[in-house]
């Protein structure tokens, strides 16, 4: 009994522990323990053994486990595939706008990561009703795409079909499809699928792509390709906008090429007769043409003034002409600042003859020469100094010269540059006009536009003629407080300031550098 009650009782132990052993190199991720049962066996007694048919159920739940973590391993794996795939196409998608380039990328990166027989991507003509092979990979169709193919949208093909339900068309099998297009560079066997490029309900094109097998175009893989087929369909449509937007760039710059040589011709030719009505009425005026009556004098000055005033405008819808069209030139010479600003401001003088107002300079001690236009900068001087006198009624206008160290707009470095600066006591700009001062046609409001008089280009010719010497002009004002306009000019010529490139002086930035 004793004898028997050990055998018995090792027959149970033994087997519990082998179970106990293998759960836990299963807990720990081990899927390959398999249990076998040996010794004395309860059947033996007539009874079931219990022991064995729990390692039974033991065994099939690891070889369940086992299939379980197969399968997750190999959809894990094809899941990161998938997402690799989609990673690829969206990186394709977004890295240019260029519509050939996207799409040539789209399409070979689908045929070669999914194994296709074909891949192409038919784009929808607006207006034409028409979908034309745009891009292909795979032999056969990419002889089709350089003949030019296209399909009508609503034909018997997939193509046709896809384009004007906005649905997927799917064929297990091409060789019974009823719509599928024949074509003798096209293989009739295996399965194909035609996805729209979707864009809310617009149909831009086709996704068309084509297996070898037939029935190979599973759930998985159709899902795969409606989501490469929307990362398409977005970058077709950022491709065309980017399209639209840049022909009509084009139209507007040719618009504005026009525009500016009509100003420019129209300038050069109203210039002549009014150059001649200006110097006939001064001889009038001077007596040399025989007396004049009070009332004939008063006509005269009346038509010299005004000359003098149309003469003004035109040479600035010249300047502007100029600078627009990338054809100023500066004639640089070596310039004395400070005798440069006492001309200017006896030239000034005329303009502040009837108000309280004093014009005086502080000009630093020892300043260096500079060498800039000497015409332009005193073009500059005298539109600021205008300017100041236009919207000044009594105080002063003070201009200050003095040298720093700035960084120059062409060579991007810090270089010698002289700084001047314009301060008035006038009426001052409201910090809302400060951003569009330097604007074309720019006033700082109607009111005071029409009672001092100006067409809004003075102050934008000035910014530009300082951009193109190299230099920068910003403003500083308060309302009733006055105004302060500063520009600097490099003290040296740039090396390659001959002819001034197009936009040079349209830069959005006004700024100090100091």
């Amino acid at each position: 009994l004793i004898l028997l009650s050990f055998l018995v009782t090792r027959s149970i132990a033994e087997p519990i522990h082998r179970l106990s052993a293998s759960a836990a190199l299963v807990a720990k991720g081990d899927l390959s323990p398999q249990v076998e049962i040996g010794g004395l066996s309860y059947s033996d007694m007539g009874d079931e053994d219990e022991i064995s048919l729990l390692a039974s159920n033991f065994n099939s739940m690891v070889a369940e486990l086992r299939g379980l973590y197969g399968n997750l391993e190999a959809n894990v794996l094809a899941r990161t595939q998938e997402l690799a795939i989609s990673a690829e196409v969206a990186k394709a998608v977004s890295s240019t706008l260029d519509l050939d380039i996207v799409l040539t990328r789209s399409v070979r990166i689908i045929r070669e990561r999914l194994g296709f027989l074909h891949a192409a991507v038919f784009i929808i003509e607006p207006g034409a009703n028409m979908a034309v092979l745009h891009a292909a990979a795979g032999e056969g169709i990419e002889a089709l795409k350089e003949e030019g193919f296209q399909l009508p949208v609503g034909s018997r093909s997939m193509v046709g079909v896809a384009a004007v339900t906005g649905k997927p068309r799917i064929s297990q099998n091409v060789t019974g499809e009823a719509v599928y297009f024949r074509v003798a560079q096209l293989s009739d066997a295996g399965s194909a699928a035609a996805i729209p490029l979707l864009t809310g309900k617009t149909v831009l094109g086709i996704l068309y792509v084509q297996s070898e097998r037939p029935d190979s175009l599973n759930r998985e893989l159709m899902a795969l390709l409606v989501t490469l087929a929307d990362q398409i369909a977005v970058g077709v449509k950022n491709a065309q906008l980017y399209g639209q937007q840049r022909e009509a760039a084009e139209r507007l710059a040719e618009m504005d090429r026009i525009k500016t040589e009509f100003l420019a011709n129209m300038s050069h030719e109203l210039r002549t007769p009014l150059n001649s009505i200006i110097g006939f009425s001064k001889v009038m005026l001077k007596g040399l043409e025989g007396p004049l009556t009070e009332m004939q004098a008063q006509e005269l000055h009346i038509i010299y003034d005004s000359g003098q005033h149309l003469l003004g405008l035109i040479n600035d819808i010249l300047d502007v002409s100029k600078l627009n069209a990338g054809k100023m030139r500066l004639q640089f010479e070596e310039v004395d600042m400070g005798a440069l600003v006492e001309s200017a401001l006896a030239t000034a003088s005329a303009l502040v003859r009837e108000k309280s107002i004093s014009l005086r300079a502080e000009v630093a001690p020892h300043l260096s020469s500079v060498y800039v236009d000497l015409r332009r900068v005193r073009q500059i001087l005298l539109n600021l100094l205008s300017n100041a006198a236009k919207f000044t009624e009594s105080g002063e206008i003070v201009v200050f010269v003095r040298e720093i160290e700035a960084l120059n707009a062409h060579t991007e470095r810090l270089e010698p540059f002289i700084q001047i600066t314009v301060k008035d006591t006038g009426i001052g700009i409201p910090q809302d006009k400060l951003a569009d001062i330097f604007k074309q046609f720019s006033q700082i409001d109607g009111s005071t536009a029409r009672r001092v008089g100006g067409t809004g280009l003075g102050l934008s010719i000035t910014k530009g003629l300082v951009e193109l010497h190299g230099g920068q002009i910003w403003v500083d004002s308060q309302p009733n407080q006055g105004s302060s306009f500063s520009f600097t000019l490099p003290r040296v010529q740039a090396e390659t300031e001959k002819e001034i490139p197009v936009d040079a002086w349209q830069s959005a930035s006004v700024r100090q550098v100091v």
